[in-house]
Order: structure tokens, then C-alpha cells, then sequence
């Protein structure tokens, strides 16, 4: 049965196809209450305007609720691992970066946020005011949703000391002339942080300087902070404000504050990646799950593990931020990848999930238990990967995206990388952690895919809770073992994807073989120094000077082998790195020797095109930005010898009333493949001249060489016809054209 066939919903087992029911995330919808209330029918205030949120009254969360069904769904996908998303985790333009979030923007409408965890951020400005009594006022919105609170606060790049009534107290803003506690002269910069608790006030600064401002004004459910700026002297200005404006307000904070815990049934703030991966299922999906089969995979995320610098730490946690546009399927990869995941849809209906770990399969499969399969063993295809970089969330590099040290997969091949974006992790070790299985099971041994019969049930609900008996049979088995003829031996994998055929009694499956190992991860030995990061001597560092002149060009002569030769000047002291992709295909990085000046890509598909683009690194891994900006294009080309031309005579054109019969022999060329057709139209008793350049191509005609063919261009319309015939090898290279040949239709 074709793919195109099958049921394409997601995460269905046997329960309901329709889309999950509005989640209630008190939250979310008291926060949407409370903005309604206090920004969107307020006047203009002193010249300041507040920024709409980008809601309607009629939305509430329906953005949040797109469907489950629709999205990690739009198909019958009942299991899901880490190592299906491989490709949502590679770095896309619309995946935002954790650095971006790190300023203060004004736009009519921004996005909602939510965010989990600890982690620095920005936000949009909800309300900026003009100059009143020389001091500026506004907030910045940091979340939609009730939270802890700052931990750190930070002006720009800068950490900043704020005090009981929020004047920043650090040298650069502090006005020792006045008490620390003047709240209107004591600082530059005073900074009143608000969590969104259910006794929110209205800010009592705001309230005070604007008479339009007024109780109804208390934001609440919604996490922001309110920002006072004073006007420097021109002497001073550039010391206060060095970027020559108001610096932006970028927090450390403790976020969502409303994380159910079963088991200790508390309710409050938590990074455990179990923990806040269900509240995202319940409050924001409207989903259900078992929350006596969350607590378990929220120990698992507690167990403490060991560091390379031989400290402890949570094993799993998760510090992200969300805006209300992302789908499921990318909210999903962010969390399944932070802890080498794994969904499925219980029989119940229930969402559940495991946390990375490994688990001793139960089940065999045999061959009964296939309609077919098939192995691939030991190909990565082209240009595999030869290590794997986890760009994550680094609290040492100011909360930034940072990429990880590598997890090298094979040592002696060419140093091929590829970066996976996962923002959740914000810590080393689980970067490489997660890693390490993610790694190895794209580079698995074996892989297999197939069709699995009812067998498929018990892979999605079969597995006990315990080793007991009465154990409930709910559970997804992760890791099988493979029993079949076309294995030499009995080989475990884990399950990469599972999703049902339209007749409901059969399954798509893809399994990688994975053993135990692959999941055991010891810091020590396994886990490389992570890369340095020197803020000052990265912000003092020159940039470093891009490679502007990249050209591509086909390589003649190769035997019927499509390649292509990119070429630019050697940098001096630096290290060239190419990414080349094919047009609409994922990136793939190629770093070469030190002067190199050219590569030659291999392996590509005749006709299809190519991107390039290439940077300038050092040696110390500092890079220039990508060139070109565009990238540059190339279509590949197998054959680049045109064939012969047909040839004087070898043409002819003859007509039986408003049909033209258009006769040629094609050339005696083992490189002809097939004959282009160009025809221009004329007035009738027009006797030239006849210009090609007046002609479009009418007809490709296949066929053999040396060999008489013809084609009829039927129903004509009076007047004078001329016509061209030029041959083409398999590469679609034209040879020199021949004609013309005239007919005039009455």
C-alpha cells in the first residue's frame, strides 16, 4: 500500500481522531483576561503608546490548541523517538535562537510567550512612554503566565545590582549624589519586576506618573517588568547609556511558576524536563496523561549524574521559551531532543512518554510478525555526518546558544558536522548525553523498516508498568528485539517510528539497532572539554574577513558523472568551511585544509541544483559570516559534450491542410538523446527573414541516433511557419540547432 494511502493523523492507537478540546490553562486565558482588561481599551498615555499582543477577543488559546491530531499527527504516528526528528533539529531560520531573545523590540503585535525553566530573556516592549520630567518609562513583557520571579538582572550583556525599591545600584547607573532609596533621582535606571501572582497590582509608578493608568491596569496573570530611564547629561550620556540608547533589559528568571508534581502533589515552579514536558501536554495541548506515569519519568529526570568536572547534577532538565506561532511538531522536537525522548498514545488516550534511557526489551519480533522487511546495513548514504554538535543554551556564555564540544562518530573520515538546534538543554553534560544515542542511532549498524502486522499493538500498548505480572499494559515498547531470515543474528533496536496503515491492522515500522551501551554515558571519559567562550575577548576580538569571491563551475570530461568545482581565493591563515546542500535540502558542512582553494563536490544527481556558501574560521574557531548572502546555485551536469548537429538535409516540413508534419534524422551521435523543436509564427506571405530568436520550443522528441523520426503540429492557424530542430544529450546539453525550414498554412 502506497504511503500516499495510508492514514496520515498522529499518535492513534485505537481512541478518538477528532482534535484535542481547548486546554483550560488558567494561566494563559487569565492572563488574556487581564490584558483585555488593562491594555486594549485604554486611551493614549503621554505620547506613550501599549502594544497589542497580537490577540482578538475571540481568540484565547486557540492558537496553542492547532491540534494534536494535525500536527505530530497529520498522520498516524503512534510512537515517536529522538531519532526521527533528527531533521527538525537542524538550525532554520525560523527556529529562533536564544540570543535573539536577549533584547527589548516595539512592534504592534507581538507574540505571546511562555517559557520554562531558568533562562535569560528579553521581550517585546508593552508600553513605552515619551520623556516626562526627564525619565522614560515602559515594560517589557518577559511571559504570559504567572512565574518565580529574577534571579539575575542584566542591562545589555551587563549584570546589574538592583535594590529593595528597584534602583540599579552598579556603578555605571547609581547617582551618588542622591539616597540609593529615591526612587525618581537615586538611579538611572529603576527596574520594578512583576510575576503575574493572582494579587497583581498595578504597578504603583506607573499609577502614579499617568492618570490614565489606573487599578484595572494590574496585568494580571502576566509576567513583566516596568522600567524607569532618567535622561543623562550630554557629559554623561555615553557613559550611562554606551550603546547611545536605552539598554535592553534581559533577565536570568525562574519561569512558569504553575508545574504540577505528582508526587508530592505540589504545584509551583520546576525545570524537571518530565514535569514541564506534561504541563505543556495538559495546559497548553489539552491533552490527558497518567500522572502516576509522570512521576516516574520525573525520577528518572531527578537521578543525579556526574559531570567531566565530577560535580552532580539533574539528569534532565528543561529551560525554553515558546511563542504562540510554533506548531506542535516544534514545540515537540524541543522537548523529546532536550532528553532523548520517546511518545506514544496509550489505548486509553492517554499522552505518555520516556524520559532517555535504556530499557531492557521484553518482545521479540519474528518474522510472523511481518508482512515484509528490509535492512540496510552499514550505509549512511552521502556525505554521512562524522560528528554531532548540540547548539544548547549556555548559562556561561551569557544564556546564548553555544555549540557543544562533538560527539565524534568516526575519527578517520573527513570532518563532516552537523549541528543540532536543541535550546532546551542548558548545561554541557546533557548536551552530550543526549548526543550520544541520537548519534549513534542515525549511524546504526542495521537499520530496518517494514510492515508489521497486529504485532504493532503490542510494540504501542503492550508493555507492563513492572516487572509484575498485573503490571497495567498501557506502556509503548521503546527497544525490541529482531528475530528474522534476513538477519544473521538476533539484533535489539529501538523503535524510531511507528504509524498505522489505512486498513488499521498494519503498521509502518523503522527500528535502528541499539544496545545498551549506546545509552550509558560516563562524564569522564565520554564527555570533552566544552568549547571556550571568553565574553571580553570575544566582544574585543576583529572580525574576521568573509571569503567574497566563491564561484562554481561543472566539471567537463568526468565519463557521464555529475560534479562540481567550487573555487575561491585561499585565505590567508584561515580555514575555509563550505555548506553545500541540494536546492531545498538540509545543509551539509565541509571543512577543509588550511589555504585550500577549492573543492570538488561528488556523488550529485544529474540536473538537479546545487547551493554553496562558505566562511572564513580560525584557528581558534572564530568565523566570518556565510558568503554569498544569497547562496550561489549550480545545476549539475553529467554529460557536457553536446551531441552533433542533424545536419543540411536532414530536415523537412510538409502539411495536409491545417497539419505540418516536421520530419528530421537524428544525428549519428552516441551521445544524442533527444531533438528540440523550435517554431516562430508568422503573417501569411511573410518571406522573411526567419530568426530563431522569434521561435519557442513546441517539442522534445525522444528517440534513437541515426534514426528517422517526426512529429505533426496539428491544427494550425493561417499564416507562415518556420521551424528549427537541435539535439540534446541525457544531460539536457544542446547541440548546434539546424533549419530553418518554411510552410505557409491557407
Amino acid at each position: 500500500m502506497s504511503k500516499g494511502r495510508r492514514l496520515l493523523g498522529a499518535l492513534l492507537v485505537t481512541t478518538a481522531l477528532t482534535a484535542p478540546t481547548a486546554a483550560s490553562a488558567e494561566p494563559v486565558s487569565g492572563f488574556i483576561a487581564g490584558l483585555f482588561a488593562g491594555i486594549f481599551n485604554t486611551t493614549a498615555v503621554l505620547g506613550g503608546t501599549f502594544a497589542t499582543a497580537g490577540f482578538t477577543a475571540g481568540f484565547a488559546i486557540s492558537s496553542y490548541v492547532t491540534g494534536f491530531f494535525g500536527t505530530l499527527a497529520g498522520r498516524a504516528l503512534l510512537a515517536l523517538g529522538t531519532s526521527a526528528l533528527v531533521s527538525a533539529l537542524t538550525p532554520q531560520p525560523e527556529l529562533p535562537k536564544p540570543s535573539q531573545r536577549l533584547t527589548n523590540y516595539i512592534q504592534s503585535a507581538a507574540l505571546m510567550e511562555r517559557a520554562y525553566g531558568k533562562l535569560r530573556k528579553g521581550g517585546p516592549v508593552g508600553f513605552r512612554s515619551g520623556l516626562v520630567d526627564n525619565r522614560r518609562h515602559m515594560t517589557v513583557t518577559l511571559a504570559a503566565h504567572p512565574t518565580n520571579g529574577p534571579v539575575a538582572h542584566f542591562l545589555d550583556f551587563e549584570e546589574v545590582t538592583v535594590n529593595e525599591v528597584g534602583n540599579v545600584v552598579s556603578d555605571r547607573y547609581r547617582r551618588s549624589a542622591y539616597s540609593a532609596t529615591d526612587t525618581e533621582r537615586g538611579s538611572y535606571v529603576n527596574i520594578r519586576t512583576h510575576t503575574g501572582g493572582p494579587s497583581q497590582a498595578v504597578d504603583a509608578i506607573l499609577d502614579a506618573e499617568f492618570s490614565e493608568i489606573t487599578a484595572t491596569h494590574d496585568f494580571a496573570g502576566h509576567s513583566y517588568a516596568a522600567i524607569q530611564y532618567r535622561r543623562a547629561a550630554a557629559e554623561q550620556a555615553l557613559k550611562v547609556y554606551t550603546q547611545g540608547r536605552e539598554p535592553d533589559y534581559a533577565p536570568v528568571w525562574e519561569f512558569w511558576n504553575e508545574i504540577y508534581d505528582p508526587r508530592d502533589d505540589s504545584t509551583g515552579y520546576s525545570n524537571n524536563w518530565a514535569l514541564c514536558f506534561a504541563h505543556e501536554l495538559v495546559n497548553v495541548w489539552g491533552f490527558e496523561v497518567d500522572w502516576d506515569r509522570v512521576a516516574i519519568e520525573a525520577d528518572v529526570c531527578d537521578e543525579s549524574v556526574t559531570n567531566r568536572d565530577g560535580g552532580s547534577q539533574s539528569r534532565y532538565t528543561f529551560n525554553h521559551t515558546f511563542t504562540d506561532d510554533q506548531n506542535f511538531e516544534q514545540v515537540r522536537a524541543q522537548f523529546i531532543a532536550a532528553a532523548n525522548g520517546f511518545i506514544w498514545q496509550r489505548p486509553d488516550g492517554k499522552v505518555d512518554f520516556y524520559a532517555g534511557r535504556w530499557i531492557e526489551p521484553t518482545l521479540t519480533l519474528t518474522a510472523s510478525d511481518f508482512e515484509s522487511l528490509s535492512m540496510v546495513e552499514g550505509n549512511f548514504g552521502m556525505n554521512p555526518p562524522t560528528e554531532y554538535v548540540a547548539e544548547y543554551r549556555e548559562p556561561g556564555n551569557a544564556y546564548r546558544e553555544t555549540p557543544s564540544a562533538p560527539y565524534i562518530v568516526d575519527a578517520e573520515a573527513p570532518r563532516i558536522a552537523r549541528p543540532l538546534a536543541i535550546y532546551g538543554i542548558d548545561n554541557h553534560n546533557q548536551a552530550l548525553r543526549v548526543l550520544k544515542p541520537l548519534a549513534r542511532s542515525e549511524r546504526a549498524p542495521i537499520k530496518l523498516s517494514g510492515t508489521l502486522r497486529l504485532a504493532g499493538f503490542e510494540v504501542i500498548g503492550g508493555r507492563e508498568w513492572s516487572e509484575a505480572s498485573s503490571g497495567a499494559r498501557q506502556l509503548a515498547h521503546r527497544f525490541v528485539t529482531v528475530q528474522h531470515p534476513i538477519l544473521l543474528r538476533d539484533v535489539t533496536c529501538e523503535i524510531s517510528m511507528i504509524e498505522m496503515n489505512a486498513d488499521g491492522m498494519s503498521f509502518q515500522i523503522e527500528l535502528a539497532e541499539s544496545v545498551e551501551e549506546d545509552w550509558a554515558f560516563t562524564a569522564a571519559t565520554e564527555e570533552p572539554a566544552p568549547p571556550s567562550y571568553n565574553n571580553d575577548d570575544v566582544s574585543g576580538s576583529d572580525p574576521v574577513d568573509p571569503i567574497t569571491d566563491l564561484a562554481g563551475s561543472v566539471v567537463e570530461g568526468t565519463g557521464g558523472v555529475a560534479q562540481i568545482m567550487w573555487t575561491w581565493t585561499a585565505p590567508d591563515d584561515l580555514f575555509p568551511v563550505l555548506r553545500l546542500r541540494r536546492d531545498g535540502d538540509e545543509w551539509v558542512e565541509v571543512e577543509l585544509q588550511e589555504g585550500a582553494s577549492e573543492y570538488i563536490q561528488t556523488g550529485l544527481v544529474d540536473g538537479a541544483t546545487y547551493e554553496a556558501q562558505i566562511r572564513a574560521r580560525t584557528s581558534g574557531y572564530d568565523v566570518s559570516e556565510w558568503k554569498p548572502d544569497t547562496p550561489l546555485s549550480v545545476v549539475a551536469v553529467a554529460n557536457t559534450t553536446a551531441p552533433a548537429a542533424h545536419g543540411s538535409g536532414n530536415l523537412s516540413v510538409s502539411k495536409s491542410g491545417s497539419d505540418v508534419t516536421v520530419a528530421f534524422t537524428s544525428p549519428d551521435d552516441a551521445a544524442y538523446y533527444a531533438t528540440r523543436i523550435y517554431r516562430a509564427d508568422y503573417a501569411a506571405a511573410y518571406s522573411g527573414p526567419f530568426d530563431l530568436g522569434d521561435a519557442v520550443l513546441v517539442r522534445t522528441e525522444y528517440g534513437l541516433p541515426d534514426a528517422d523520426d517526426e512529429w505533426l503540429d496539428a491544427s494550425l492557424a493561417a499564416g507562415v511557419y518556420a521551424y528549427w530542430v537541435a539535439p540534446i544529450n541525457a544531460s539536457g546539453i544542446e547541440g548546434d540547432e539546424t533549419g530553418p525550414e518554411t510552410i505557409e498554412i491557407t
